[in-house]
């Protein structure tokens, strides 16, 4: 696709040089390096924020790669943090990927992002059921039959009927 481009140079060799440093990525992922995996996701993301915006003279191509690039290494990187149990960075690297434009975001991409914030809210120090159980109902509609969004969500549930149970009980004695 982005062979065919015949705009600058220099967005072309971003695109490339992502793609390579996402493939790095991907291969540390697989070995179980998440940090490693994570300082790849990143580096790519920095050379594709060396073009922050598009010019109205861009290919719809560029654009297209860029998106195909960025969008893999927000989300990988985000699932490498949840599996260091860096939620805070998941939940940034998938809000970013929910607030990039939706032209370029797949329902499954969307589905991703939702589940793996949900999750994330489930790892915080105030432990967000709230927001959990938003985002993986998020998840749940674009993937109805997904069973890790649903377990995941059923897990938000059970969490959530036991700190009512919880909350009713400290009432009851308060007011007792």
């Amino acid at each position: 696709m982005i062979d065919d481009y015949e705009g600058p140079k220099e967005d072309k060799d971003l695109v490339k040089i992502s793609k390579d440093l996402k493939a790095l990525g991907n291969d540390s992922f697989k070995a179980g390096d998440y940090s490693k995996a994570m300082a790849k996701y990143t580096k790519a993301i920095r050379y594709l924020n060396e073009k922050p915006v598009f010019d109205d003279g861009d290919a719809e191509e560029l654009i297209q790669d860029f998106y195909s690039v960025k969008i893999p290494c927000y989300l990988n990187r985000g699932f490498s943090a949840l599996k260091l149990d860096r939620p805070q960075t998941t939940i940034k690297d998938m809000s970013s990927v929910l607030d990039m434009d939706l032209k370029y975001v797949t329902a499954a991409d969307k589905t991703k992002a939702y589940f793996r914030r949900g999750s994330a809210y489930l790892k915080t120090a105030t432990l967000d059921l709230e927001l959990a159980k938003q985002d993986l109902e998020q998840a749940k509609k674009l993937n109805p039959k997904d069973p890790g969004v649903l377990r995941e969500l059923e897990n938000v549930n059970a969490k959530l009927l036991a700190k009512r149970n919880k909350e009713k009980k400290a009432y009851a004695k308060m007011f007792a």
